[in-house]
């Protein structure tokens, strides 16, 4: 069963704190929405929490590029991997189609968990008026998340360790990287990026790590709403739509490595410690992103009448610039192969 979800938007857009969000997607006509409830509430079995995000998947025909990517993470090492519902959602009485009800990127119980001392960063070349750092050797714009209104020590202290890392890998080239972050997250952030053809963290884009009190660990992962997509890269991290065939683009396919050269990668590749540990991981999580699919295939059972209303409802609004699939069936089957070919993929890539 698909299930329904019901409720109201006033004129502006929100009902108290239940308001539009998202940045390029906001822009396009079905809408993504953040909930605010009053108190926290389980919702579809999923852990009580007060804060929800409803997920548009405008630009995504198959409506389950982001089911798949956290369907993987969810037996992965990142940390926290929001619990996910697809629903049904209807607006003021407007059928308004298929979303993904899930929790954010939130530091919070039963979410994003933080020691004491620890933090949360983004690197993301979106500007907020968050606490703002670029990484002293890569240049990387990060975030911090959490603690929220970091003031500038705190924001330094942060600054500082990011610092080491970079120096450790770019310039000293001394091992100590190793005793700073978490090997079995950032290889497993890795696999999984290469796995959806994700190459928004080039950007970077929606790219978060957290400090536990012990290490720094890539994760939790995020926003996979233009994965499993041939694109073209260009000079600043940018993705642009594949078919365009841009001169000025590095173009990536389904034979591609998608996140070699993003964040700290091109010098972890290059270390024979870090390339040997992701070959173990490889190894120990390889049938767990195999079984995913299969969790995804049930999900398609269940929602296909609400996905075929979906097109129908949305699909002549949707320039999807990344997605050339004329309709839902096409869109998921296509899914489907691209997946079990970057399977096979993985396994030459990092058996090379």
């Amino acid at each position: 069963m698909h299930h329904k979800m019901v409720g109201k938007v006033g004129r502006n857009g929100k009902q108290g704190e239940n308001q539009a969000r998202g940045n390029s997607t906001f822009r396009h006509p079905k809408k993504p929405f953040a909930i605010h409830l009053a108190e926290p509430l389980s919702l579809y079995g999923m852990e009580a929490c007060s804060d929800w995000l409803l997920i548009a998947n405008f630009m995504d025909h198959s409506l389950l590029r982001n089911a798949l990517a956290l369907t993987i993470a969810q037996s992965l090492s990142v940390p926290y991997t929001s619990r996910f519902q697809n629903v049904n959602v209807v607006i003021n009485g407007e059928p308004r189609g298929c979303y993904l009800l899930c929790g954010g990127v939130d530091v919070a119980p039963v979410r994003v968990e933080i020691p004491d001392g620890g933090w949360l960063i983004e690197a993301d070349n979106y500007e907020d008026d968050n606490a703002f750092f670029r990484s002293a050797f890569r240049q990387l714009p990060f975030h911090v998340r959490y603690p929220k209104n970091a003031d500038a020590y705190k924001s330094e202290a942060i600054a500082s360790m990011i610092a080491l890392v970079e120096q450790s890998l770019y310039k000293d080239n001394d091992g100590k990287w190793q005793t700073l972050i978490d090997m079995d997250s950032f290889a497993d952030w890795l696999i999984l990026h290469e796995l959806c053809m994700n190459a928004e963290p080039n950007g970077p884009r929606s790219c978060y790590m957290l400090f536990d009190g012990n290490k720094i660990k890539a994760g939790p992962v995020w926003d996979f709403d233009l994965s499993f997509n041939p694109v073209g890269l260009d000079s600043g991290g940018d993705i642009r739509p594949y078919r365009f065939h841009r001169k000025d683009v590095v173009e990536l396919t389904e034979d591609s490595s998608f996140c070699s050269k993003a964040l700290w990668y091109d010098m972890l590749l290059a270390n024979s410690h870090f390339r040997n540990h992701l070959s173990a991981r490889w190894q120990t999580i390889r049938s767990s992103c195999v079984d995913a699919l299969a969790k995804i295939d049930s999900m398609a059972k269940e929602m296909y009448a609400d996905a075929i209303a979906d097109q129908a409802r949305w699909g002549r609004l949707d320039p999807a610039r990344f997605d050339i699939a004329t309709s839902w069936q096409e869109a998921y089957d296509t899914l489907r192969s691209t997946y079990l070919h970057r399977i096979e993929w993985t396994d030459k890539y990092i058996n090379k």
